[in-house]
């Protein structure tokens, strides 16, 4: 869903109203171009490398704040999380040597102030000749955003979908001079379109075949949270 509300403090009002009412977010990050601003308070990375290892860290399973125990006891949101490593393994493969990819850590927890989440961790020894552009291309844009099969999870998305997704499940990536790089899943993000004053903030949840229809409408809103409460009002 697409929120679209009201906003006339400007860009960098709403960043630390959405900041603060996200908490501590690894990566966070505010882009101001010609358009308009990328406000991010993502909890989520896509992958980073240091030029010898990649790794991603995807996130899928929220529960209320205090009950990442219901997640890890949830046949389907266990499924569903097992689902997007392997979609992971899979993308990383394809830039690592044979034998190269490993699952350090699986459905740990991600405690945020809205939500807990499920977090696993991806690894991979890089080929010699696998450089940035690689390790973005292998894994953009990330699965826990698209699903899977991702090619044809993304053609669902274009067909279903009624607004676009805008600069939301895309990336914010950081290069540095030495090859290395850290990229973000742009989830928890707004954006302030230029000269307009509005704010647009988007939410969703992963629709499986035994999804139930309101706890995944209760998933989006609670992942809307920060931006709700930014903007002063309550959930539906």
């Amino acid at each position: 869903q697409r929120l679209d509300a009201e906003w006339t403090a400007g860009p960098a009002a709403l960043a630390r109203a959405l900041w603060a009412a996200a908490g501590p977010a690894p990566h966070r990050a505010y882009i101001d171009m010609p358009e308009g601003t990328v406000i991010s308070a993502s909890p989520e990375r896509m992958v980073a490398s240091d030029g010898v290892t990649a790794w991603s860290e995807p996130i899928k399973g929220t529960a209320a704040p205090g009950d990442f125990l219901a997640l890890t006891t949830s046949t389907k949101d266990r499924a569903e999380h097992v689902m997007i490593v392997d979609l992971v393994r899979n993308d990383l493969g394809r830039i690592a040597e044979p034998g190269g990819v490993s699952v350090p850590s699986l459905m740990g927890p991600l405690v945020t102030a809205y939500a807990d989440h499920m977090v696993s961790r991806v690894s991979a020894r890089l080929r010699p000749d696998a450089g940035p552009a690689d390790v973005l291309r292998a894994v953009f844009p990330a699965g826990s955003v698209t699903g899977a099969p991702k090619v044809r999870a993304l053609e669902v998305i274009r067909e279903i979908e009624p607004v676009g997704r805008g600069p939301a499940f895309g990336s914010v990536v950081a290069v540095g001079t030495d090859g290395s790089l850290d990229a973000s899943v742009t989830i928890r993000t707004a954006w302030v379109p230029r000269g307009v004053p509005r704010a647009q903030y988007w939410s969703g949840g992963a629709i499986v075949w035994d999804s139930n229809p309101a706890a995944e409408r209760e998933e989006a809103w609670r992942k809307a949270a920060p931006f709700l409460a930014a903007m002063g009002v309550d959930a539906p």
